[in-house]
């Protein structure tokens, strides 16, 4: 299967609003979500394969319902930054599609687990992917730091890593 890395993904950096659309996202992006990857008080992000270049991505749902003016301004933010940032250690961005009551951010996929997972399945890290991963984890702390932004939820379950390194 490809990753996104391997086969560019034809995606355009820009919101759509889905609600002028009359068939289903699947049928119309092409795309099929799977499992669930992670699930936190305002959405989860699932495993999607893209049929049109098939390759696996993954797609954040975040349903608006559950939100207040606070969190849908917060949601707009946060869209704004990962649609700027670009870099090695960081998940890319892909596309976000917003209907009247979900927003689908769709990112690059990071095939192996996160560091929690990670942890939890081998009970501890061997000081050379220790270094390594610490090395791309404040690398792409100061690439965010220097364009002004903070993070403001580094935990283990957002330490991503993909082909034996963090994004």
């Amino acid at each position: 299967m490809k990753t996104l890395v391997e086969n560019q993904l034809n995606f355009k950096n820009k919101t759509e609003d889905y609600t002028k659309l009359k068939c289903s996202l699947q049928e119309f992006y092409g795309y099929k979500t799977g499992e669930l990857l992670g699930k936190g008080a305002f959405a989860e992000v699932r495993k999607t394969f893209y049929a049109k270049e098939n390759c696996e991505i993954a797609v954040k749902i975040v349903k608006k319902t559950k939100f207040s003016n606070t969190n849908d301004q917060f949601l707009r933010n946060e869209i704004k930054i990962i649609k700027f940032l670009n870099h090695k250690n960081i998940i890319k961005f892909l596309k976000c599609i917003e209907t009247n009551k979900t927003v689908y951010i769709f990112m690059e996929f990071a095939q192996d687990c996160d560091l929690y997972t990670y942890i939890k399945k081998y009970h501890y890290i061997d000081e050379e992917n220790a270094c390594r991963w610490f090395h791309h984890l404040v690398e792409g702390v100061e690439y965010c730091h220097n364009k002004n932004i903070a993070h403001r939820d580094l935990k283990c379950q957002n330490l991503l890593i993909c082909k034996n390194k963090f994004r």
